[in-house]
């Protein structure tokens, strides 16, 4: 399921490029689903950013979010899946929309979106993808250094709570209900209909000290390191951005995902926002996105800043 966008005014000719905007984490339930809710302000006003520079915009749920079964969280399979799909879908609608398609989403997004770039030339073939733009990283890559800041987002339970729900543990791995306190097993039954977790961790005393029942480092052992995908190389360039004063997910765990990219040889635009918390970084990413992919659509070449280290603003 999701959301189709269409620009206000008179259709161009070719039709309208279309830009997929891949969410971060609203929650696990359907209620969540952004196609039930409607977008919340900041990614309403990100949205209409791309709508008034003509594009249409498609928005998927991804699977299990307002749909049949779970909801696999940060699983980059499933989630790059749903985003070349809704890309389908949204060529497939008739409403005059060319297949010439950007990708774009943040934290939980910036996953999908890395996976969809992946996965697009096998998976998806069809789609003429020509760019993706990922922002607040949570993608992870094996790596030695990536331990030292292997942390839980925030300090927040509800983020494992989410992963032990959507398949994330191991097989033979305890039932989640057997791994959480009495007070872990209230957010996980808020976490199946409700989409306020913080509320319900703050209104319940419910920390990451408290909500299990074994250490939080076994915890988060069991579950493996959140969005770990193996390094790749895509033909597809990339607009990466990082808020550098992100508050969930350490700036510096996402400038190692950042090196790992440059490493095997993508072609990478790289944004640093100084002083940009988590939310932030979408907001201020807004006209460096757009510009990205107004260059990815008209063929301009993009200059690597891998070796540079990109722009700090």
């Amino acid at each position: 399921s999701g959301a189709l966008y269409l620009p206000h005014g008179k259709r161009p000719r070719g039709g309208w490029p279309l830009a997929v905007w891949s969410h971060g984490t609203l929650g696990v339930a359907d209620s969540c689903a952004p196609s039930w809710t409607g977008a919340n302000p900041r990614d309403r006003a990100y949205i209409s950013r791309w709508l008034d520079d003509g594009f249409a915009v498609v928005a998927p749920d991804y699977q299990g979010l307002g749909g049949p079964g779970p909801h696999p969280y940060l699983i980059w399979q499933a989630e790059g899946r749903s985003v070349l799909d809704a890309a389908r879908a949204a060529l497939r609608a008739g409403e005059g929309i060319a297949n010439r398609v950007v990708i774009t989403g943040q934290s939980q997004g910036s996953g999908a979106v890395l996976g969809a770039a992946r996965l697009a030339a096998t998976y998806a073939p069809d789609l003429d993808v020509r760019g993706t733009i990922a922002t607040a990283l949570v993608t992870t890559f094996p790596d030695p250094a990536a331990a030292l800041s292997n942390t839980t987002p925030g300090g927040t339970p509800y983020y494992l709570i989410y992963r032990m729900m959507s398949g994330s543990l191991p097989d033979g791995a305890p039932a989640p209900e057997s791994l959480l306190s009495d007070k872990g097993r209230i957010m996980l039954a808020a976490a199946r209909t409700r989409c306020d977790p913080r509320v319900v961790a703050e209104a319940n005393g419910v920390t990451v000290d408290n909500a299990f029942t074994r250490p939080l480092p076994e915890i988060e052992r069991m579950l493996g390191p959140a969005g770990s995908m193996d390094p790749f190389r895509t033909r597809i360039p990339l607009m990466l951005g990082i808020g550098l004063a992100d508050e969930l997910i350490d700036p510096e765990r996402q400038k190692l995902a950042l090196a790992v990219i440059c490493r095997t040889g993508n072609r990478v635009r790289f944004h640093g926002y100084a002083g940009a918390r988590h939310s932030d970084t979408l907001t201020r990413s807004a006209s460096d996105a757009v510009a990205f992919a107004r260059d990815a659509l008209a063929g301009r070449p993009v200059a690597s800043d891998c070796a540079s280290g990109g722009a700090a603003q």
